[in-house]
């Protein structure tokens, strides 16, 4: 920052001093010292800030005690109010600040005085009447500090910060004014930001309605396309599309797009891997809607082709047929990692694009290299193709344009599809309009070179293509993915996931391992695991999970059904490894992570979300094990209004049932219509406990032992007819 002089010089160490004709020696920089706990000053909810509250300045404390005023410019994509100003205070900022917000043009809206600071952080002033800002409006707000030593990032606006529904300009931004008075701040310097906010609250604080019907298709080994129906904003006649699209992938955010648009192409991405997909909608006031319903996309394998094209029956899928009827020449740009030859053009007939139809290909500059046979007039509908009378030689990463005449016009479309992103089928690619500047080109009113990039549409117009080499050898891709339904875990109690091995390769897989460590960080291990049932399979775990089968052959699968105990809380991750003794064309999808979220334990063991009803259970459901044959689950009966358990059969009186971890049986719901019927808790190494049941009415049993139980035996008078409900556990740590 400079400080208006007839001689001035900057130095920049830990920030700004400057030093004007006649001032004193320059100071030292204020030295860092410990301070008390700084306390974060919270936004309230509902409000939004450009900075958050947990951001630092690179300078918490300049070298600068000039009094100073310092603000940044923004706006808002909304309407709404500013509540307050909010700025970050370092060592050496003290005296008594005021906030104050401007116009563009330097008219004051209001000012406020901070109150009660703390040492250090950020402080927040809050005007008495919230001031009204208008939508798409640049507003400055600013504070006074009269003994400088203001927070600062220098090059902070290099580029622009854009926190929906707020943004602040780059470059210009980041201001100051140098005085004995607060005034309105004009100068930059160095693009810096003095780390001053606002605490904004939209008038709209309703988000928009969650996107539905998102698809996620595969387009190649390394790309999914996604296409949705728009979040919506508002209700009745001001209802649209939400501002923005914001596209998810695996719980990550990967693309910002306007509300307008539909689709998505996520490209790079591994071959023969699943991937989870969301999308949101963001409405002007920065309100997020739900999520989509979450879809798994996968990748198709990077098989080696012999011949090879762009596209295949399921990638190749057109959205539409253009109802112009002028004769067009449509066509693509297109290339080829290795050289080899063309024998023919592909295209996909639309339903009332009836030719005659005749293919073409050019070099990239509209020399024509060769064109095929003619077909006459045809019918229906899909993909057809046109031989060259002699195969066509291309070189390798060369540009070539292939293209046919569609006489009649009324071609297949899909529009915008090569705006960001081209398609990537190795050893072929169709570049982007980014990449290629302009993709998916036509010539109308007659068959010449096709130059124009009409909407950037893919015309849906390919070749066959026979590598010199092939791609690679046939070999095995042995992929392996991991699912969790429930999405979260408990401290102590069952966890169900599963893990499934394929083999999206041309050969047969021999010595197949899978292996699934321990996860890093918990008390953790595996209760049981299913073998891929085949001749010779089999599953074992000790430290880790280990599962192998003698072969898997092309296309074939297998799923481990995998149970687990957690003891402890956070996120673990389940890391599977699937190898063979032949090398994998695709070793990227040879592990996968899966990330399961562990809560507290399940201290009220409820039934009504135990799966099956009015059969027979056991085995291990939440943190309990219940005994084989022994126990039935019921529809809601007599005092329970959800499912209960009870003993299997009339001729049991008494089942057991055991507990993951260190457990204490704190109480337990019982209820029967028999008059004088008791119930008896026994308890490993604890004496017995009895308790008499009233007749049609919930009974609710406290054991009185001190001491954890492993094991617990429940006996009735009345055999079965005695249900049992809310068994209360102690909590483990």
């Amino acid at each position: 920052m400079l400080r208006h002089a007839s001689r001035w010089v900057v130095t920049v160490v830990l920030g700004f001093t400057c030093i004007q004709t006649g001032c004193a020696p320059a100071e030292s920089p204020t030295p860092e010292t410990p301070e008390a706990t700084e306390a974060a000053q919270p936004l309230l909810a509902g409000e939004r800030s450009l900075l958050g509250t947990t951001a630092l300045p690179a300078v918490a404390a300049a070298d600068d005690s000039g009094a100073v005023e310092v603000g940044v410019r923004f706006r808002s994509d909304a309407p709404g109010r500013i509540m307050g100003v909010r700025f970050y205070k370092g060592p050496g900022n003290t005296g008594t600040h005021t906030g104050s917000l401007w116009t563009a043009s330097g008219s004051l809206l209001g000012t406020v005085t901070f109150q009660n600071e703390t040492a250090s952080g950020w402080q927040e002033a809050r005007f008495t009447t919230p001031v009204t800002i208008a939508a798409d409006t640049n507003y400055v707000v600013s504070y006074y500090a009269p003994a400088g030593h203001y927070a600062v990032t220098g090059n902070g606006f290099a580029s622009a910060l854009d926190v929906p529904p707020l943004h602040a300009e780059a470059t210009s931004n980041g201001l100051y004014r140098y005085g004995s008075t607060s005034g309105f701040p004009t100068n930059s310097f160095n693009a810096s930001n003095y780390w001053v906010d606002v605490a904004f609250q939209p008038n709209d604080t309703t988000p928009p309605r969650a996107p539905t019907n998102l698809t996620a298709v595969p387009n190649s080994p390394t790309a999914i396309d996604l296409t949705w129906y728009a979040s919506v904003d508002g209700s009745g006649e001001v209802q649209g599309n939400a501002r923005w699209h914001l596209v998810y992938r695996n719980n990550e955010l990967i693309a910002e797009l306007p509300g307008t648009t539909l689709r998505y192409r996520d490209t790079g991405r591994t071959p023969s891997t699943a991937y989870n997909y969301a999308v949101r909608g963001r409405d002007a006031a920065g309100n997020l809607s739900p999520s989509s319903t979450i879809v798994l996309g996968t990748t198709l394998p990077n098989m080696a082709c012999n011949p090879c094209s762009l596209w295949n029956s399921v990638t190749g899928n057109p959205q539409f047929e253009n109802a112009d009827t002028t004769p067009a020449e449509i066509g693509v740009k297109f290339r080829t990692d290795v050289a080899g030859t063309v024998t023919k053009v592909r295209y996909y007939k639309g339903s009332t694009d009836n030719g005659p139809h005749v293919g073409h290909l050019w070099s990239a500059t509209g020399t024509l290299l060769a064109t095929t046979e003619t077909t006459p007039a045809e019918t229906g509908f899909g993909w057809r193709e046109l031989a060259f009378p002699t195969p066509v030689t291309l070189a390798a990463n060369t540009t070539y344009v292939v293209s046919y005449f569609a006489t009649g016009g009324r071609y297949a479309i899909t529009t915008n599809y090569f705006n960001t992103a081209g398609v990537d089928m190795p050893p072929l690619h169709a570049p982007s309009t980014v990449e290629a500047s302009g993709n998916g080109v036509r010539n109308l009113n007659g068959s010449a070179f096709p130059t124009e990039a009409w909407l950037n549409t893919n015309f849906w117009v390919d070749v066959t293509f026979v590598p010199s080499q092939p791609s690679g050898p046939a070999t095995v891709d042995l992929a392996v993915t991991q699912s969790f339904p429930d999405g979260t875990g408990a401290n102590g109690d069952v966890l169900f996931y599963d893990i499934t091995v394929t083999n999206n390769g041309p050969a047969t897989a021999t010595d197949v391992v899978l292996d699934v460590p321990i996860p890093a960080g918990l008390n953790y291990f595996f209760y049981s695991a299913t073998t891929p049932g085949m001749n010779g399979s089999h599953c074992g775990f000790f430290s880790d999970l280990q599962c192998g089968a003698p072969t898997l052959a092309p296309g074939a699968s297998f799923t481990i059904h995998v149970q687990a105990i957690p003891f402890g809380t956070g996120t673990f991750t389940s890391q599977a490894t699937i190898s063979a003794s032949q090398a994998d064309f695709v070793p990227g999808n040879n592990t996968h992570a899966l990330p399961i979220p562990v809560g507290p334990s399940t201290n009220l063991v409820t039934f009504d979300t135990f799966p099956g009803q009015d059969e027979t259970f056991n085995g291990p459901h939440g943190p309990i094990h219940f005994g084989s044959n022994r126990w039935y689950i019921a529809s809601p009966w007599g005092g329970f209004d959800t499912k209960s358990v009870s003993f299997n059969g009339g001729g049991l009186t008494q089942a057991n049932l055991s507990f993951f971890g260190q457990r204490r049986v704190l109480g337990l719901d019982a209820f029967t219509w028999d008059t004088g019927a008791t119930l008896t808790l026994k308890c490993l190494d604890q004496p017995a406990l009895t308790f008499p049941l009233t007749a049609g009415e919930i009974t609710h049993v406290v054991p009185t032992w001190q001491t954890p139980c492993s094991i617990l035996t429940v006996t009735t008078s009345n055999g079965w007819d005695t249900n049992f409900d809310n068994l209360e556990l102690s909590p483990l740590p």
